[in-house]
Formats: structure tokens, C-alpha cells, sequence
């Protein structure tokens, strides 16, 4: 007799359809698996693969000690890179993120550097890398930061990890935090040249967090990974102002301060 047939596996396409069955009839069928793959497009080969490494801070070697204190940590150099495109003139993107500089801004000691640049048709130096002596001035400068122009990325990074060797700290926590709501590089060849940024900067002991803001599209959010993972720092998307917070501590507890 003639009988309809659906088969179905997890992982493996469906098929559905009709088979004639004779007397001791025998029928075997081939699915096709499902490739479950990132499309090729948005994945970039490393040229010097990385390998995974032990975090730098152990949670079993961090001091017990008020969570918001950063005692026991090596000295920050963070430089702030920051996207001041129009797009991000959003109440949950740039006031969200400057809220929790002025917030990191005042858990900081006084042997702590903080810089911030901007960046959008050009790059501007908002605060040179700067002790916390005066938090006034540091509050005024970030409070100052306007958003406004169009997202023009490498050439940005390029100058924030010249200060971040510029005021290098030995054995500190020398890092770029990088704020976009962007794609931040617009091809190929921007991006052989971010690559290769990135890859210097780790040679100095420079490291690269991604702080992404806003709805992000699955393309922008596999580039911006990779650089990350390519920088040996964090990749985030921020949603709210606790979360900022809570990340831009981790960021200042990245690194173990040295046993006298």
C-alpha cells in the first residue's frame, strides 16, 4: 500500500512525503544535518591565533575587602575611547556611560590615571591621562562630552593606544575601554589595520574592553567580540547604569596590584 511519511530528528531537516510498501518492503532514508554555523563573512582569522589563557585575576586571589574599594589592585591607566556619533545621543547610551566614568572617577586613589578621547568625523583629547587630584576638573571635562557627527573608528584607536604607551604604568593595569553603539570599522582594510593596533598594544601590555551600547545588529556584535577577544579584554553590551558601574569595576579590578 502507498502511506504518508514524516520523519523528524533534532539537528537534521525533515522529510515528508509518500512510500510505496510491497510485502517484506524495505526502505532506507538520508537526511541532511543542519549546519549550525556563524556565516563565513562575519568571521576574521587571527593571524597569530590565541590561545585561551588563565584571567588575570583569579577570583580565589582576590582580597576580601569592600566591593567598591580598589585596594589590593594594580594602578589604572585607563584610557576611555568614546563614540560621539549622533546615534549615540540617547538617554541609555553616553549619559548612561558618563555617569559611571564620574562614578569610577571618584572610587579612583591618587596614584590612578584616567584619559578620555572622543571620536566621531574626528578625534578629540577630552582629558589628557590625568591623576585624580582634582576631580573637579575631571568631573567638568567628562560632563562636557557631547555626542553629535558620524562614527570614523581606526585612525581613533590608533591615538588612544599612543597614550596608553605614552603613560604606560609598569606592572599596572594599562587598558583601553572603547564605548560605541557601532560597527566602528567599515571593512577589510580598517580592519587589518585595527588588527595589527591591537596586536602592538599586547606587545606593550596593552589590553582592549568593548562597551557596547543600544541594540546591537549580529554583525556589528561579531566584529566588536573579535576585538575584544583579539585585545585579551572584556566585550559587554550596557543596557543600564548599574551595569555600567558594576563593569567599568571589573575593568579597574583587572589586574592584581604586586606584594611588597
Amino acid at each position: 500500500g502507498e502511506y504518508s511519511i514524516t520523519i523528524e530528528k533534532d539537528g537534521f531537516y525533515p522529510i515528508n512525503g509518500f512510500i510505496l510498501i510491497k510485502n517484506n518492503g524495505k526502505r532506507e532514508f538520508s537526511m541532511k544535518k543542519i549546519q549550525q554555523t556563524i556565516p563565513t563573512e562575519f568571521i576574521k582569522p587571527l593571524e597569530t591565533p590565541i590561545k585561551p589563557t588563565e584571567p588575570l585575576v583569579k577570583k580565589d586571589s582576590i582580597p576580601i575587602q569592600n566591593k567598591e574599594s580598589l585596594e589590593g589592585f594594580a594602578t589604572n591607566n585607563l584610557i576611555f575611547l568614546i563614540d560621539v556619533s549622533s546615534s549615540m545621543n540617547q538617554p541609555d547610551k553616553l549619559p548612561i556611560l558618563k555617569d559611571a566614568i564620574k562614578y569610577l572617577t571618584n572610587l579612583y586613589r591618587p596614584t590612578d590615571k584616567i584619559a578620555i578621547l572622543t571620536y566621531s568625523g574626528i578625534t578629540n583629547e577630552i582629558l589628557p591621562s590625568t591623576f585624580v587630584n582634582d576631580k573637579d576638573k575631571i568631573i567638568s571635562a567628562i560632563d562636557g562630552i557631547n555626542a553629535g557627527g558620524a562614527s570614523q573608528g581606526g585612525n581613533a584607536l590608533e591615538k588612544a593606544y599612543q597614550t596608553a604607551i605614552k603613560n604606560y604604568i609598569s606592572k599596572g593595569n594599562n587598558r583601553i575601554i572603547l564605548a560605541t553603539d557601532g560597527m566602528f570599522t567599515n571593512g577589510d582594510k580598517e580592519d587589518n589595520k585595527i588588527l595589527k593596533f591591537i596586536q602592538n598594544g599586547l606587545n606593550n601590555n596593552i589590553y582592549l574592553s568593548i562597551f557596547s551600547f543600544g541594540q546591537e545588529t549580529y554583525k556589528a556584535k561579531i566584529r566588536l567580540t573579535n576585538m575584544a577577544i583579539e585585545g585579551k579584554g572584556n566585550y559587554v553590551n550596557i543596557k543600564t547604569l548599574e551595569t555600567a558601574k558594576e563593569h567599568l569595576l571589573i575593568e579597574a579590578k583587572s589586574v592584581l596590584g604586586q606584594k611588597e
